[in-house]
Protein backbone atom coordinates (compact mmCIF):
# COMPACT_ATOMS: atom_id res chain seq x y z
CA UNK A 1 0.00 0.00 0.00
CA UNK A 2 2.53 2.65 -1.20
CA UNK A 3 -0.30 4.78 -2.18
CA UNK A 4 -1.55 4.98 1.18
CA UNK A 5 2.13 6.45 2.16
CA UNK A 6 2.23 9.10 -1.04
CA UNK A 7 -1.37 10.43 0.89
CA UNK A 8 -0.14 11.65 4.08
CA UNK A 9 2.54 13.57 2.37
CA UNK A 10 0.47 15.43 -0.43
CA UNK A 11 -2.02 15.99 1.52
CA UNK A 12 -1.98 19.11 4.06
CA UNK A 13 -1.45 17.89 7.72
CA UNK A 14 -5.29 19.81 8.46
CA UNK A 15 -6.66 16.99 5.47
CA UNK A 16 -5.31 13.41 6.45
CA UNK A 17 -8.02 12.41 8.28
CA UNK A 18 -10.75 13.55 5.56
CA UNK A 19 -8.33 12.18 2.98
CA UNK A 20 -7.91 8.82 4.78
CA UNK A 21 -11.46 8.45 4.95
CA UNK A 22 -11.83 8.95 1.49
CA UNK A 23 -9.36 6.46 0.31
CA UNK A 24 -11.05 4.05 2.51
CA UNK A 25 -14.19 4.40 1.34
CA UNK A 26 -12.96 4.00 -2.25
CA UNK A 27 -11.49 1.10 -1.34
CA UNK A 28 -14.50 -0.53 0.18
CA UNK A 29 -16.78 0.81 -2.59
CA UNK A 30 -14.28 -0.76 -5.08
CA UNK A 31 -13.89 -4.24 -3.47
CA UNK A 32 -17.82 -4.18 -3.33
CA UNK A 33 -17.90 -3.48 -6.92
CA UNK A 34 -15.32 -5.99 -7.58
CA UNK A 35 -17.23 -8.88 -6.40
CA UNK A 36 -20.57 -7.97 -6.98
CA UNK A 37 -19.20 -7.78 -10.84
CA UNK A 38 -17.28 -10.98 -11.02
CA UNK A 39 -20.32 -12.61 -9.14
CA UNK A 40 -22.52 -11.33 -11.94
CA UNK A 41 -20.06 -12.47 -14.63
CA UNK A 42 -19.85 -16.00 -12.80
CA UNK A 43 -23.28 -16.17 -12.92
CA UNK A 44 -23.96 -16.26 -16.86
CA UNK A 45 -21.95 -19.63 -17.31
CA UNK A 46 -23.69 -22.96 -16.72
CA UNK A 47 -24.13 -24.25 -13.15
CA UNK A 48 -21.81 -26.94 -13.29
CA UNK A 49 -18.86 -28.17 -12.22
CA UNK A 50 -17.32 -27.55 -15.84
CA UNK A 51 -19.02 -24.05 -16.05
CA UNK A 52 -17.91 -23.02 -12.96
CA UNK A 53 -14.15 -23.92 -13.41
CA UNK A 54 -14.85 -22.36 -17.15
CA UNK A 55 -16.27 -19.08 -15.47
CA UNK A 56 -13.34 -18.73 -12.69
CA UNK A 57 -10.36 -19.39 -15.44
CA UNK A 58 -12.40 -16.52 -17.58
CA UNK A 59 -12.67 -14.29 -14.20
CA UNK A 60 -8.81 -14.47 -13.86
CA UNK A 61 -7.66 -13.71 -16.98
CA UNK A 62 -10.21 -10.67 -16.60
CA UNK A 63 -8.48 -9.55 -12.86
CA UNK A 64 -5.17 -10.25 -14.41
CA UNK A 65 -5.75 -7.94 -17.50
CA UNK A 66 -7.39 -5.26 -15.16
CA UNK A 67 -4.65 -5.44 -12.86
CA UNK A 68 -1.65 -4.66 -15.70
CA UNK A 69 -4.37 -1.88 -16.68
CA UNK A 70 -4.14 -0.33 -13.51
CA UNK A 71 -0.60 -0.72 -12.72
CA UNK A 72 0.23 0.91 -16.39
CA UNK A 73 -2.32 3.85 -15.63
CA UNK A 74 -0.69 4.08 -12.05
CA UNK A 75 3.29 3.97 -13.88
CA UNK A 76 2.16 6.90 -16.36
CA UNK A 77 0.69 8.94 -13.45
CA UNK A 78 3.76 8.79 -11.32
CA UNK A 79 6.27 8.70 -13.92
CA UNK A 80 9.47 11.30 -12.80
CA UNK A 81 8.58 13.76 -15.28
CA UNK A 82 5.27 14.82 -14.28
CA UNK A 83 4.75 17.22 -12.15
CA UNK A 84 2.76 17.45 -8.86
CA UNK A 85 0.01 20.27 -7.73
CA UNK A 86 1.16 22.07 -4.45
CA UNK A 87 -1.67 23.21 -2.21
Amino acid sequence: MAALGSLAVDVPPSQVGVASGVNNTALQVGFALGIAVYGALLGTFPPTTAGFADGLNHLIAIGAGTALAAAAITAALLSPGRQRMSA
